[in-house]
């Protein structure tokens, strides 16, 4: 019960997270992102090796400018819904073999999710 009461409490208003060579990192916490849903203009995820999804609950960061994913192996897709982030201005994907197959301009199946964001780099 008490842990419930110090989720509510916390209220963080973050602007930039950047995650690092996290290899034990499977998921994003969302007790983290609590309260920073309408402030984070960019998440950095760099070497996470063992991150193999990232939330449904992703989209729901509307004011998100920047993603950048890198040499995150096991990472297979990005969220349903990422067309939803309209703020979404450059999307960033190295070292991640099948995220780069899967959103890659000409003849990725997913391309069309994310076609709408200006700066696409995925190497």
């Amino acid at each position: 019960m008490e842990l419930e009461e110090e989720e509510k409490d916390l209220q963080l208003s973050l602007k930039t997270l950047s995650l690092f060579v996290l290899p034990a990192l499977r998921d994003l916490p969302r007790l983290l992102l609590q309260g920073s849903s309408s402030t984070l203009q960019q998440l950095r995820i760099h070497f996470c090796q063992n991150l193999s999804v990232l939330p449904a609950w992703l989209p729901n960061l509307t004011s998100l400018q920047k993603l950048e994913i890198f040499n995150c192996f096991n990472l297979w897709a990005l969220p349903e819904g990422i067309d939803r982030l309209t703020n979404l201005r450059e999307l960033r994907i190295y070292g991640c073999p099948e995220l780069s197959k899967r959103y890659r301009e000409n003849g990725g199946e997913d391309w069309h999710k994310i076609a709408h964001i200006q700066k696409v780099d995925i190497c």
